[in-house]
């Protein structure tokens, strides 16, 4: 005798494709600072319950970075035009990418200064003025920083103005560097003729 089959049921079942991780890019400042940091972050979406295993940085001054955080700082040291992108793979091993493009022109901040007698002897005091020194947008110069180019320690002062008394006759070079209320720095440097 035949054993009646045992009865079935039967269901249909979807199976999705997980969602793919996306990233947008951005840095701020934009463009950033010559020989200033800049603070670029990836911002990504990736499917619940899954997270990015890493961020691959290709700066576009011939440098990489490969971290596991979505915020990073970087220094550009020239001006140029620049073609940064971040490379982000989640723990399925889907990869997503973004990338910017900016020029950077400079740092924001202008050292500048005059001198005074412009041909000194060692017995007299030169005069510096770098009142005519600027800021990047929206700070101030808040220092003022001398380098003599005699070797000794740089003078630093939250005024633009300075003298010093040359021991030797000689050609010196003079270098300024001023720092604005953002943290931001320019350099220049004259050569001072001491007779």
């Amino acid at each position: 005798m035949a054993l009646a089959p045992a009865p079935s049921t039967a269901s249909t079942v979807t199976v999705a494709d997980v969602a793919t991780s996306t990233v947008t890019l951005a840095a701020v400042p934009s463009p950033p600072l010559a020989d200033q940091p800049a603070t670029f972050t990836a911002t990504t979406t990736v499917a619940t319950s899954h997270a990015i295993n890493s961020y691959f940085w290709t700066w576009g001054d011939g440098n990489t970075q490969t971290t596991n955080e979505p915020t990073v700082t970087k220094i550009y040291s020239a001006v140029g035009t620049y073609v940064p992108s971040v490379r982000v793979t989640d723990d399925l091993g889907q990869i997503a990418t973004a990338s910017l493009q900016f020029t950077i022109v400079g740092s924001g901040v202008t050292a500048s200064f005059t001198v005074s007698p412009t041909n000194s002897t060692t017995l007299n005091a030169v005069q510096f003025n770098g009142v005519a020194s600027t800021a990047s947008a929206g700070a101030e110069i808040t220092s003022w920083a001398w380098d003599f180019g005699e070797g000794s320690a740089v003078v630093t002062s939250d005024t633009a103005t300075t003298s010093h008394t040359f021991a030797m006759a000689r050609i010196y070079v003079v270098r300024l560097t001023v720092t604005d209320s953002a943290g931001r720095t320019g350099t220049t440097t004259v050569n001072v003729t001491v007779l």
